[in-house]
């Protein structure tokens, strides 16, 4: 913000934290003819309909996410044909709150298998070897798991879309 201040963008802010570092004259008043807002995550992979992505930070090159998001839809499209199996493993681990869910909760989860994929739950549980894989997906699933847990906290969007 202060680079864009130093620039002599007019910036103003709805956050109550920040009107107070930045005064009363920054607070938002709904009259912005655009909004400036950050996505983190896997949620910043994706530009939102009527916005425009102004700038964008990932480990993961352009082929690379091209590699998630299919491997993403592989995973999507074999949890939804046919389930999750927890393993043995998967159950000592639940039993243990590795994943802050019971096993009818991750069960219950998976029956959604967008969510179940993108929330990152999936990659958790096979990161961890938690379920039961056929071997005619286990590689897409490891390698898209990989991928998925470096993308959760160091990939960012700053977007601009119409107020």
């Amino acid at each position: 913000m202060a680079a864009l201040q130093q620039a002599g963008v007019d910036l103003r802010v709805f956050d109550p934290g920040l009107v107070r570092q930045l005064g009363n004259d920054r607070r938002a008043d709904g009259d912005e003819p655009r909004t400036v807002f950050l996505l983190e995550g896997r949620d910043a992979l994706e530009v939102p309909e009527g916005s425009e992505r102004i700038a964008f930070s990932s480990p993961l090159d352009p082929a690379t996410i091209d590699e998630l998001l299919a491997g993403e839809q592989a995973m999507v499209d074999e949890i939804a044909a046919f389930g999750v199996v927890l393993g043995d493993e998967g159950r000592r681990l639940v039993a243990e709150g590795a994943f802050g869910r019971t096993e009818q909760e991750i069960l219950d989860a998976s029956f959604d298998a967008v969510g179940f994929v993108r929330s990152g739950l999936a990659a958790e549980l096979v990161a961890a070897g938690a379920l039961q894989l056929d071997p005619s997906v286990a590689e897409v699933f490891t390698r898209t798991s990989e991928l998925r847990r470096q993308v959760g906290t160091t990939t960012v969007a700053v977007l601009l879309r119409p107020s």
